[in-house]
């Protein structure tokens, strides 16, 4: 293979780590020929002493032949110099295509990036494309749509992407694809939330009277209208009760779709949310990485997950979470928040190593109706209305 050749495949992230050496050993041999080159340069037009003999024009045609030659070296020497830089900042920071090649456009690596943070972190949205565009030595024109599934739309965040570092484009925070719900979803068992009544002393429980006043709201609403409420459950759940749980509403209640299982990655204070979606909603990937990571995608599994669902969860959830801890670039670049680093999966994997997988919390969508009937009959220890809409043709 040509060195152009490999050059370009380094360009387009699709380098083996032996044809990245190989171009960074020529990029040092070039780096080194121009520092060469300087100095023969600056020998050139060192101060030299005018010959008296007759010979003094031929001789001053050839010193202006070799300055004219040490010029042209000169330009090359910038020229190799720049390119070197150019090189080096493509290879020394985060990018976003290099990996898993797309297929149709806006599926490759940084898609599959983005779609594993978005689903262990963002309840009731699935991302469907992502495309980084190189604009410049390591910087990229970033644009990444994630669907909102209680709505049923489409949401795009536009940024760049500057030596490994999100900067924001258009007016845009650097931050809107951090699609993470608000505190009072599960606020209450992550430690977050904490309330004082008239008497001064602290509750670390939802306040009886405001759930008191989400059910008669909830009660008062149409037949027609749906509600996306996050349920905390009275314990957690281990995978085999939840399945129980989903089997038995889906028998029952079909109308309502769980969204997103919240899990608990440590004891007490819950640094974040993490979870995944039980059902394997959102897109396909043919080019998930399957061998690496077993049930990688949900949607790829249909047979194992009638046998098995809890089963195949668990090898879901620890896939995502060993995926991304194998991500540091993409993590400090895209997702330097919350404590958020390879070191963050890792402690959750060893964490459900030792305890197992505990269920804490659901976003739950369906009709306010049949969410009511959840609160009712299943041992909840609090739920937060996120959002309601009168009827499925609400927009």
């Amino acid at each position: 293979m040509s060195f152009r050749e490999m050059l370009e495949q380094v360009k387009e992230g699709r380098a083996d780590p032996e044809c990245e050496a190989a171009v960074k050993a020529e990029i040092e041999k070039h780096e080194a020929i121009a520092d060469y080159l300087a100095e023969r340069f600056d020998e050139q037009f060192s101060d030299q002493e005018p010959s008296p003999s007759p010979e003094t024009g031929r001789i001053s045609r050839r010193v202006r032949l070799r300055l004219l030659g040490s010029a042209c070296l000169a330009v090359l020497a910038v020229f190799l110099i720049a390119a070197a830089a150019v090189l080096f900042c493509d290879l020394s920071y985060y990018n976003p295509n290099k990996g898993i090649e797309a297929r149709y456009g806006g599926d490759g690596q940084f898609l599959l990036d983005m779609a594993a943070f978005t689903e262990l972190h963002s309840p009731g949205y699935t991302a469907s494309y992502a495309e980084a565009v190189r604009s410049g030595p390591g910087s990229y024109d970033l644009r990444i749509r994630q669907n909102d599934l209680f709505w049923g739309r489409e949401l795009s965040s536009f940024d760049r992407l500057v030596r490994g570092k999100t900067v924001g484009s258009g007016g845009r925070t650097a931050n809107e694809y951090w699609r993470f719900p608000i505190a009072n979803a599960f606020g209450y068992r992550q430690g977050l939330i904490v309330w004082v009544d008239e008497n001064g002393v602290e509750h670390t429980e939802a306040d009886p009277d405001t759930l008191a006043d989400c059910r008669e709201a909830l009660a008062a609403l149409p037949p027609s209208s749906r509600a996306a409420v996050y349920v905390t459950f009275g314990h957690d759940l281990s995978l085999e009760e939840f399945d129980v749980l989903l089997e038995r509403y889906g028998e029952k209640v079909p109308d309502l779709y769980f969204a997103y299982a919240a899990v608990a990655a440590r004891d007490g204070y819950q640094p974040g949310t993490l979870g995944f979606e039980p059902s394997g909603a959102g897109l396909v990937f043919e080019n998930a990485p399957e061998e690496e990571f077993p049930c990688f995608e949900l949607a790829l599994h249909d047979g194992e997950m009638e046998e098995n669902r809890p089963a195949v969860w668990e090898e879901h959830f620890r896939s995502l979470l060993r995926y991304l801890s194998g991500r540091p670039g993409f993590l400090e670049a895209m997702a330097d928040v919350n404590g958020i680093s390879p070191g963050y999966y890792q402690e959750a994997l060893e964490y459900i190593d030792q305890n197992g997988i505990g269920i804490y919390g659901a976003l739950v969508h369906g009709g306010a109706q049949d969410i009511l009937r959840l609160l009712e009959e299943e041992d909840v220890r609090d739920f937060y209305v996120e959002n309601v809409k009168l009827s499925v043709l609400s927009r």
